[in-house]
């Protein structure tokens, strides 16, 4: 008898989904709305192709296994391309809330040992805030149009000087990705995340009967990539990439009147946010009823706190369907109309 382990036993890491988003569903496209309000276009294979560019790059600058490379992005295209780069390349993931207090970011990227930091140009302010309190090795900036300041390096420029990497083969149970929690007055808390544990929160999104995500979906995560490493979008970016499903991602911009347009002009089918962004939408859809066509939306996921009766009830009369979705100890519930 062959033994089970020569037919099947395959490593649950994040390279997988990489190697997926370049090999099965490269042409799958990938929006990203800029902090000035107009649209960037790539694909996932393009993102995988440039993440292969960046863990090169990372990896010249001293960037090793077990390294801690932090982020300060949106929801954009470069940052799934960290995301797929730092975990492939046997690096450790840590996206930072910019939101936070820069005190608590001085404990978190201390606690971390956060050794290189990419930054998106538009929060360089909020960078500037824990800058001199954290001396990073390395400051890399995700520029819009403007020169990259003294001292820091230009993310293309470093993408482009850099020969693609070559995947490494990677222990499932090494850790991949790194995310704090404030409680209160507390210091923040700190979780790892194994390759496995996120591979199988992946494979879980993309099941049938949790999100029904699939290959014919649009997927629009309003909740950012840095809470909880996607966890809060969840999972979205490397589902869509594992499945092969189209992604928009919203950017800085997240008032109700973009996220409209956004779900709207691109056919949206499927979006996941927190109770505050779906009450701002729905006070959005009451003002101007007959403003967007969304007739393409399928579904809107609710994640955290249960929203209140009314607001299932309101977006019911729109004919659009919002489901609560998992939030530890939130109970489930669905209102509204199919299309």
């Amino acid at each position: 008898m062959i033994p089970a382990s020569t037919t099947i036993d395959h490593p649950l890491t994040l390279t997988a989904v990489v190697d997926r988003a370049e090999g099965i569903h490269a042409r799958k496209e990938v929006v990203s709305c800029r902090p000035d309000g107009t649209l960037a276009r790539t694909t996932m294979g393009q993102c995988a192709i440039r993440a292969r560019r960046l863990a090169a790059a990372l990896a010249g600058l001293g960037v090793g296994v077990g390294d801690r490379v932090a982020t300060l992005l949106w929801n954009q295209a470069e940052h799934l391309e960290v995301f797929f780069a730092v975990p492939a390349m046997g690096a450790v993931l840590h996206a930072l809330d910019p939101g936070l207090p820069a005190n608590e970011l001085v404990d978190v990227v201390a606690d971390a040992g956060d050794r290189i930091i990419i930054v998106d140009e538009s929060l360089l302010g909020a960078f500037a805030g824990f800058r001199r309190e954290r001396c990073f090795e390395h400051v890399i900036v995700v520029g819009h149009g403007w020169p990259v300041r003294a001292g820091m390096l230009d993310y293309e420029a470093v993408i482009a000087a850099a020969h693609p990497m070559e995947w490494p083969v990677l222990d499932e149970r090494q850790t991949a990705a790194l995310s704090y929690s404030c409680r209160g007055d507390e210091r923040p808390t700190g979780t790892s995340y194994s390759h496995r544990a996120l591979m199988l929160h992946t494979l879980t999104v993309a099941l049938a009967d949790e999100l029904r995500v699939s290959v014919h979906d649009t997927l629009l995560p309003v909740l950012p990539m840095f809470q909880a490493n996607a966890f809060g979008a969840f999972g979205l970016p490397y589902a869509a990439a594992l499945i092969g499903a189209r992604l928009v991602l919203p950017g800085p911009r997240k008032d109700p009147v973009v996220l409209l347009n956004l779900l709207a002009a691109e056919r949206v089918t499927a979006s996941v946010g927190d109770p505050a962004a779906w009450v701002a939408v729905l006070a959005a859809l009451d003002a101007v009823p007959r403003r967007w066509d969304l007739r393409g939306l399928d579904r809107l996921i609710v994640v955290g706190s249960m929203l209140n009766r009314s607001v299932f009830a309101g977006y019911g009369r729109h004919g659009l369907r919002i489901s609560q979705a998992w939030g530890m100890t939130e109970p489930i519930a669905e209102a509204g109309i199919r299309r």
